[in-house]
């Protein structure tokens, strides 16, 4: 990015004259040479934008909500995960309201209760992070989780099935939320190009 061979530019001017004045002290012309060039080259990018071929977004989008749909209906095929999904309370509330439950909003790798419900019933609970007041499943807990099943010497294929399909749901999940909906917000309506700003992108993507 270009605020990383910014620092390197200034590396070459700050710090390399004072370790020139240090005796055995080498470094490598060709390397900064490679550098200088690739500077121009990133500055002109973020100047420019990149061209984004919105209908070509637009399909990935629908590959994407259409592979998250599957997976919520295989996982749903799973009489234990389906009796999780009938116990939460926002498919009671929905419900009780007369209202058609929002399963993408149940089935979901950031609903730590829903992930609880299933890691009680596949009894691998204990794996999760507990603090003081809950446990919750965050993103590198489903790994850990599918990975104490699958070594598990009685192996619980069932088990494995649905956290693969978490494991799955999480990839297409993060795929949509960090870069798709992001993508579509900075994407200028004017030029129809993504015009990156490193910092924005940085906090972004934390």
């Amino acid at each position: 990015n270009a605020e990383d061979t910014f620092r390197t530019l200034q590396l070459w001017f700050e710090v390399l004259p004072a370790l020139e004045r240090l005796e055995g002290t080498t470094y490598n012309p060709e390397c900064y040479e490679m550098v200088k060039d690739f500077i121009v080259t990133v500055m002109e990018v973020e100047r420019n934008g990149i061209y984004v071929d919105q209908q070509k977004l637009d399909d990935l989008e629908e590959h994407v909500v259409s592979e998250e749909d599957r997976l919520r209906k295989e996982l749903m095929e799973f009489h234990a995960v389906a009796n999780c999904v009938n116990i939460h309370p926002k498919f009671q509330e929905a419900v009780k309201r007369g209202q058609e439950p929002d399963l993408s909003k149940i089935i979901s790798v950031k609903n730590d209760t829903f992930i609880g419900y299933v890691a009680k019933a596949y009894k691998v609970y204990k794996y999760g992070n507990k603090t003081k007041t809950k446990v919750t499943f965050g993103k590198n807990i489903l790994p850990n989780i599918l990975h104490m099943l699958q070594k598990n010497a009685s192996k619980n294929e069932e088990g494995i099935a649905v956290f693969e399909r978490l494991q799955q749901l999480r990839f297409w999940s993060d795929l949509k939320s960090k870069f798709l909906n992001n993508w579509k917000i900075w994407i200028s309506p004017q030029d129809s190009k993504f015009h990156c700003d490193y910092r924005i992108i940085k906090k972004m993507l934390s």
